[in-house]
């Protein structure tokens, strides 16, 4: 993976203007990038997910399985090139193998992000999401 990190003001901004986008094991929040920069991503676990080892573990589980799909898809790559992108640990993240979250971020790029054309009732509702 060769994207920059994103910093703490960028990550507030992303998360303000970005969309956001839910699985079970992340949460993404997508922006696109000012003017001719380039793309960064950010792995955050937050506090209420459990101490700095849950949180650790998680933020490595989002790590590999990003990475893993960046890795084999050219349309993410070509994405992510002019888009900011947080991937935030869930409450399941850190009891599951990065296997299972990169299928979770494959899902959701290609779903939601790479073909914005979908039909509304495939895409999950704000209603519908569970918390």
């Amino acid at each position: 993976m060769r994207l920059d990190t994103l910093s703490s003001d960028q990550i507030s901004q992303t998360m303000k203007k970005g969309r956001r986008h839910r699985a079970k094991t992340a949460l993404l929040y997508v922006v696109a990038t000012e003017s001719e920069q380039a793309g960064k991503v950010a792995f955050i676990a937050p506090k209420r997910l459990g101490n700095a080892v849950a949180r650790n573990r998680s933020k490595r589980v989002l790590r590999a399985a990003f990475d893993e799909v960046y890795t084999q898809s050219k349309e993410m790559r070509a994405y992510c090139r002019d888009h900011n992108v947080i991937v935030m640990a869930t409450q399941f993240t850190a009891q599951v193998k990065s296997s299972s979250a990169s299928e979770d971020i494959k899902h959701m790029f290609d779903t939601y992000i790479l073909n914005p054309s979908l039909p509304e009732e495939t895409r999950v509702k704000r209603s519908q999401r569970s918390s």
